[in-house]
């Protein structure tokens, strides 16, 4: 079993999302499931290169999925902002959860002109956007 401090590494070295405009939101309560679809993202190559390095794949669209998913929660109102100008993960190693974060910008009230999608997940998917999966 992957430990959350290793995903959180793996998410934050190899996701490529900066500038990346959030599409769509899907929630999956049954499954503890919650979906993200991005115009385009890419995977990085080599955890160990600094920024920027080669890509591994580009997606367009690109999915990105979280499993066992504890909590979804914006910082403020979500006033429908898309662009993705941060992201990553953090784990304090004494839980099975992560906590993924996405500031997102682009709205039009300007007391929420960025706010911050939290989601706490036990692991996550990233790939090529598939309709029905």
């Amino acid at each position: 079993m992957i430990q959350s401090t290793e995903i959180a590494t793996r998410f934050n070295r190899r996701l490529s999302l900066g500038d990346a405009l959030l599409q769509v939101l899907e929630l999956r309560t049954g499954a503890a499931q919650c979906r993200l679809k991005f115009e385009s993202g890419r995977l990085l190559k080599d955890e160990e290169v600094s920024w920027p390095s080669e890509p591994e794949a580009r997606f367009e669209p690109a999915s990105l999925c979280f499993h066992g998913v504890r909590s979804i929660d914006f910082d403020g109102s979500y006033q429908l902002n898309s662009t993705v100008i941060d992201f990553g993960a953090t784990s304090n190693g004494s839980s099975e959860y992560v906590e993924f974060y996405f500031d997102l910008t682009g709205g039009r009230d300007p007391e929420c002109f960025i706010v911050k999608l939290k989601i706490v997940a036990k692991s996550f998917e990233y790939g090529p956007w598939v309709s029905n999966p």
